[in-house]
């Protein structure tokens, strides 16, 4: 398990989420900078044990439609397949 402290912002944690976000973005995904921050937050709350729990909290913060929500979840398997 990828772990990191409060302040390591630059810990493996943080930049699997960035790569991801980024990953987002390119998928048509409008990830402003408050919410990439809110989603490395949710993600060291979460942490990477549990995968799912791990893309509800991402997905909380980044997904604004419910129409985005399967797309969200597709690509989110597809980045940690």
């Amino acid at each position: 398990m990828l772990k990191e402290t409060a302040g390591d912002a630059t810990g493996p944690l943080t930049r699997l989420v960035d790569e991801l976000l980024w990953a987002l973005r390119r998928d048509g995904f409008a990830v402003s900078t408050a919410q990439a921050i809110d989603a490395a937050r949710a993600a060291s709350l979460v942490g990477f044990g549990d995968q799912r729990a791990l893309a509800s909290a991402i997905g909380a913060v980044v997904v604004e439609r419910r129409a985005d929500r399967a797309r969200f979840a597709e690509r989110f398997d597809r980045f940690f397949a």
